[in-house]
């Protein structure tokens, strides 16, 4: 028997990422720092470190003045990915490896979603590709960030929804729900979702009363959630789920709203009063002192604040990733859009972008344009009719979460992790009709 032009398709993308694989991996083996994110990729390899060597997740050098916020600086999972791997061998290169495979697994699960919807050949074909080569998945799978591994887990958390919608079997939710806590304890961007979850699970229970146990799931996030940040307390007097929240509230969300409100020079005052007023004092009056200064300006500014989060969720879909591509080029780190925005206006703005070299240009502007591809694709999804609609908002909710939780900072990381949910999404917009006329609704309880 020959070989189909459909296998010969899937033999040339397989070999086609193995060589890109494979060319990144010597280019990564040749500039080893383009591994490092700044700041974190150093605090997730100290963290790995004095886990195996001191059995604690503080993220700086024991050896010098304790810090209180560097021990919940990161959750715990990555960190200890990091170490698991490097029992294998005590160097960079098999975080790589691991992630490489990540990546390779994450292609196989989205596969598993699209063959077992009926997805069009072609478009799980061009699907996958897109998945594949999509630039800031292979940056990201060359650098020490959790980002790969977030991804990977948010998506067995969503094949696990998508199977207990096929087959109403609990151990489903209960695989989505360890999944989740997974997910928290890789990054804690999923802080406040134990609310929408426990509402998930409560709608669940509603369509199937029979079965109690639902409510209790959504118990094992809330667990999870208490046990890390009374963990915390423990160690620095604040109960906390990690101090990067409020680095974020002051650094991000207050700073660059006010930097876009007032200008630059009022934000770095605003910021700099705040970490003066704060120096002397215990971490947590330290800060809960953040926090209230920072929700004061967000509560009375709340409509224009309102407006500058839309916009923000407008750049989680169209950033085209200008800091990790000048970074995996070892480049110098360009600067922040908001900056730019706020000392040079508009005009300044566009002007900047006439000073990227211009393969840059072409290759942040080809990016650009898939994902207006990609977001129109959503869109589009959101309306068209489909056998899984369950799924699809299941998923639509999911990325919901994440685009109001990364606030006006929508860079194109943040959108990493939910790009493979996004296809699959997009997906069902590419569902063969013939098939769906003859599926097997008894066993298909999305399609009901």
């Amino acid at each position: 028997m020959g070989i189909s032009s459909k296998e010969i398709s899937w033999l040339i993308v397989a070999g086609a990422a193995l060589a890109v694989h494979i060319l990144l991996f010597s280019y990564v083996g040749k500039n080893p720092d383009i591994m490092l994110m700044p700041v974190d990729s150093a605090e997730y390899l100290q963290a790995a470190q004095n886990l195996r060597n001191h059995k604690t997740l503080y993220t700086g050098d024991l050896s010098v003045a304790i810090e209180p916020h560097l021990f919940s600086r990161r959750p715990p999972l990555y960190p200890l990915f990091i170490a698991g791997v490097q029992l294998v061998w005590n160097s960079k290169t098999p975080i790589i490896v691991a992630q490489i495979c990540l990546t390779f697994f994450n292609a196989a699960l989205i596969l598993h979603f699209f063959r077992k919807m009926g997805i069009d050949p072609r478009a799980t074909l061009i699907l996958t590709v897109s998945y594949l080569f999509f630039p800031s998945q292979l940056i990201y799978t060359y650098t020490i960030m959790a980002e790969i591994l977030l991804q990977t887990l948010l998506l067995l958390a969503a094949a696990s929804v998508f199977h207990y919608f096929l087959t109403k079997r609990i151990r489903f939710l209960l695989f989505y729900n360890i999944f989740i806590c997974c997910a928290l304890l890789t990054k804690p961007i999923l802080l406040y979702f134990w609310l929408p979850n426990a509402l998930f699970h409560l709608i669940l229970f509603l369509q199937n009363r029979q079965r109690q146990v639902i409510l209790l799931l959504p118990l094992i996030l809330v667990g999870t959630l208490f046990i890390n940040s009374y963990r915390n307390e423990r160690q620095t007097g604040y109960y906390h789920y990690s101090s990067i929240k409020n680095y974020n509230l002051l650094h991000c969300n207050t700073y660059l709203f006010l930097m876009e409100m007032e200008g630059r020079k009022k934000a770095d005052q605003f910021v700099n009063s705040i970490l003066q007023e704060v120096k002397q004092r215990e971490f947590k009056e330290a800060n809960q002192t953040i926090e209230r200064r920072c929700l004061s300006v967000i509560k009375d500014n709340w409509k224009r604040y309102t407006l500058f989060q839309l916009r923000g969720s407008l750049f989680f879909f169209f950033d085209p990733g200008r800091f990790e591509l000048f970074h995996f080029l070892n480049r110098p780190q360009p600067e922040s859009s908001f900056a730019r925005l706020s000392d040079t206006g508009m005009k300044g703005f566009l002007q900047y972008f006439l000073t990227i070299p211009p393969p840059i240009l072409v290759a942040l502007s080809i990016i650009m344009t898939a994902n207006c591809i990609l977001f129109t694709l959503v869109i589009i999804s959101v309306f068209y009719p489909s056998p899984f609609v369950r799924t699809k908002l299941f998923l639509l909710f999911l990325v919901a979460f994440f685009i109001v939780m990364t606030g006006p900072f929508g860079a194109s990381r943040f959108r990493l992790a939910v790009i493979p949910l996004l296809l699959v999404h997009v997906s069902t917009f590419f569902i063969k009709r013939r098939e769906l006329t003859g599926y097997n609704q008894s066993r298909t309880n999305d399609l009901i």
